[in-house]
């Protein structure tokens, strides 16, 4: 085998072995979409009381987030998978606070149904869009940008190999 077409062969087998890497990383990472950041801004919460937003369809897992008291206190915080939000203030006062939550969405829309307590106003943003929609007691919905962020995803590549003979007829 001349030089060239050992060099040729040795390109060949190090692009089908990157290609094999990069569907096999593709297929082992279907979900390789980044979260999407929800924040709550909650102004008002009496004390003693609970916020609870129930989400109906759309996310598909939670990653967990953050949560500060800009004034009050909070009694808890629990992010409930892909199911629902609790945010409750304690019994000394109002509470009004920033609770980001960064879910994996699973559509271009999230819904749910938010039990707001009287008194209260909550407004929902979708951090990587600035989106954001005024929670009510009732159904909401908010777009989001998973289906844009779906379309960037790692794509495996083909690799297309010929029979490549050199100058002297070699193989």
């Amino acid at each position: 085998m001349g030089l060239l077409s050992r060099f040729v062969a040795g390109l060949l087998v190090m692009a089908s072995l990157l290609a094999a890497g990069l569907a096999g990383g593709a297929a082992a990472a279907p979900n390789a979409v980044p979260p999407v950041g929800l924040t709550y801004t909650i102004t008002g919460l009496p004390k003693g009381s609970t916020l609870t937003v129930l989400y109906l369809s759309g996310i598909a897992g939670n990653r967990g987030g953050s949560a500060q008291a800009r004034s009050g206190s909070m009694s808890f915080v629990h992010f409930l998978g892909a199911h629902s939000l609790e945010v409750s203030s304690s019994n000394t006062g109002s509470l009004t606070a920033d609770v980001t939550e960064d879910v994996d969405a699973a559509g271009a829309t999230i819904s749910g149904k938010a039990d707001v307590p009287s008194g209260a106003t909550v407004k929902l943003r979708d951090d990587a869009t600035d989106q954001q929609i005024d929670l009510r007691n009732g159904e909401f919905s908010i777009n989001t940008t998973s289906l844009s962020r779906a379309a960037h995803r790692v794509q495996p590549i083909a690799v297309v190999t010929r029979d490549i003979t050199s100058a002297k007829g070699e193989r």
